[in-house]
């Protein structure tokens, strides 16, 4: 396989997935040498590293980015199942038992000191970390519907003309 940049970063995801960086800001995730996706980005990742945040059973790829912005994607599609944001670049993202109370996180370190630790999800939560209200749902869901509607009149405009 090859990539059209310099390779920055890698990690074992799980098996014979590895999430991978690259100096123009792409980061993914292969198994073998199949891609299953890519994400390219202004900024540059500055750390990955695979760690199950959402307590589904799978890693989930982690990328600090040189904007202080962390995020959690899907192994599978690359969706973003979390976030969150430093003040300044990200140094490195590790696990391991911050709290000393027996139980792992993530951990992120920013290039000004500041470090956060994340503990997986509960099972309650599994699989959606994002902060989406219900509100927020509603307005998804009514945008689509304005959508759809504005493109349905859009096409009786069009039938009145001819």
């Amino acid at each position: 396989m090859t990539e059209t940049e310099i390779v920055t970063s890698l990690c074992p995801m799980y098996g014979s997935r590895f999430g991978y960086a690259l100096s123009n800001g792409t980061v993914g995730v292969y198994d073998k040498t199949s891609r299953y996706w890519r994400i390219k980005s202004k900024n540059h990742a500055m750390s990955i590293h695979a760690f199950d945040l959402n307590s589904d059973g799978v890693n989930e790829l982690i990328t600090g980015w040189s904007n202080g912005k962390v995020d959690a994607r899907s192994d599978r599609t690359g969706e973003v199942i979390f976030k969150d944001n430093f003040s300044s670049a990200i140094a490195g993202v590790v696990e391991g038992d911050y709290r000393m109370d027996g139980h792992i996180q993530l951990i992120c370190c920013s290039v000004d000191g500041e470090i956060r630790g994340y503990l997986p999800g509960t099972a309650e939560m599994r699989g959606n970390l994002m902060d989406t209200s219900a509100e927020q749902d509603l307005i998804r869901e009514l945008s689509q519907k304005k959508q759809n509607l504005l493109l349905e009149l859009r096409n009786y405009e069009e039938n009145a003309k001819q």
